[in-house]
């Protein structure tokens, strides 16, 4: 009995590091180039310092900075502080394009900064805020970026007051992330849950609240780890 648990357990975690490699190709499949990406920018940069445009610099910096933290391969895991920094970067570039659509309010706490997270987790859920949440406003957006520490985790939230999800499709939506059906095309949040449930476990994750009309959080729960 105890050779075939020990065969089992063998098994579950033989095909974690297969699903788990697997998620990580997703990743970087999405990264198209970046080296050729990044010496680009860099370039633009530099020509835009040159001309006295320093709006693109700036653009191009920004761009740059976040294209060099997400190809890392080498690092799974930062510090909050550091993720914050990239999301900084890539609420600036956000805020140029949709001409001042939404205002960023960040509640996280001091004590939470130097906590372990998996790495580009939060710019997701930032995105699916302003492309879905506010894609009927017409200003007035808001996001608000929580984290704190509950026990032994670390709850990170991002909210947003954008359009809201009714109650059937959000049931769907928090299922689809936990692979429980197909009704959705795209895979950053299931991709996020998933590898926070790999690395942590089962009891951490990804979940979604919203209510039509008023708006959504995207809630995180990660283990509260300081190294």
């Amino acid at each position: 009995e105890m050779k075939s648990r020990i065969h089992d357990l063998i098994n579950i975690n033989y095909k974690n590091k297969i699903e788990q490699k697997d998620l990580e190709l997703k990743q970087l499949q999405n990264q198209i180039n970046p080296h050729f990406i990044y010496n680009t920018l860099e370039s633009i940069h530099m020509m835009a310092e040159i001309n006295g445009d320093l709006d693109t610099s700036k653009m191009a910096q920004c761009f740059g900075s976040i294209i060099r933290y997400s190809m890392n391969r080498k690092v799974n895991t930062v510090k909050l502080r550091e993720e914050l920094n990239i999301i900084d970067n890539y609420i600036y570039l956000q805020k140029i394009r949709f001409d001042q659509l939404f205002i960023i309010e960040n509640l996280i706490t001091e004590d939470v900064m130097e906590c372990e997270i998996i790495k580009m987790i939060i710019q997701p859920l930032i995105e699916n805020s302003i492309f879905h949440g506010f894609s009927e406003c017409d200003g007035e957006g808001k996001i608000t970026i929580k984290g704190e520490k509950f026990n032994n985790y670390l709850i990170i939230t991002i909210s947003d007051n954008g359009i809201g999800i009714d109650e059937k499709k959000l049931k769907e939506l928090n299922d689809y992330i936990n692979d429980r059906n197909s009704n959705f095309k795209g895979i950053a949040l299931r991709n996020i849950n998933r590898r926070l449930q790999l690395k942590y476990g089962s009891e951490f994750g990804l979940k979604i609240l919203s209510i039509k009309d008023k708006g959504t959080s995207m809630i995180l729960t990660l283990p509260f780890i300081i190294k």
